[in-house]
């Protein structure tokens, strides 16, 4: 169960990510996440958090499939209502709690049974992929939908930044000692080349300057 600062340094961390820092120092003073009972007389979006997240984790939607949609996007957790409220937006729908399940990958830090034989989480077992949204950007139109909120209450907003800042590499490696003599790299390369494996060919046509239609013909 997370406590009261804990939730408050998560909240900031997910306005951080939803609005960028520049939007953050703008929008966030007016964003309160909480109650209606404890909003701050300034705050114009209230986003109610849904408290079996963070007292249950995981666990609390395992079973909650197909997930409810705000405006066509997901909600993970809380309901998908919003409405006005004398001047304020009460969003019922949790994304604060739905972005950091999301950016944290909340669930295969809890759940440490389902694994393979690398120990790695499988994918088909995940709720993007079992809520069929695994190849959209949630998070980011999670941004779009509280950037919106913010303008229906009268904050001018520059447009949110479009495009990708900053691209971290990584490699998945699950045995990096597995072919340690040339003669087993040469074997390898052959047999995939002659199997037609595409994932393989593909890069060495184009470092080759070769198509595949190239090849083909």
């Amino acid at each position: 169960m997370a406590d009261p600062e804990q939730i408050r340094r998560a909240s900031d961390y997910v306005l951080r990510t939803l609005l960028g820092r520049e939007l953050c120092e703008t929008g966030s003073p007016l964003i309160h996440y909480g109650t209606l009972e404890t909003c701050p007389e300034k705050a114009r979006v209230v986003i109610v958090p849904a408290d079996h997240f963070w007292t249950e984790g995981v666990g609390s939607i395992t079973n909650d499939l197909p997930l409810p949609e705000l405006e066509g996007v997901p909600i993970l957790f809380g309901s998908a209502a919003c409405h006005d409220a004398g001047g304020r937006i009460i969003v019922e729908a949790d994304i604060i709690a739905s972005s950091f399940f999301l950016l944290t990958r909340f669930e295969e830090l809890q759940n440490r049974k389902d694994r393979d034989c690398h120990g790695r989480f499988p994918g088909r077992k995940s709720l993007p992929y079992r809520g069929e949204f695994l190849e959209r950007a949630i998070v980011d139109e999670y941004g779009d939908l509280l950037f919106g909120w913010l303008r229906s209450v009268g904050l001018q907003l520059h447009s949110r930044n479009g495009g990708i800042r900053k691209v971290y590499l990584t490699h998945d490696v699950d045995t990096p000692y597995l072919w340690h003599k040339w003669r087993f790299v040469l074997g390898e390369t052959r047999r995939k080349l002659l199997g037609g494996e595409p994932g393989f060919v593909w890069p060495i046509l184009n470092r080759l300057g070769l198509s595949t239609s190239t090849v083909a013909t």
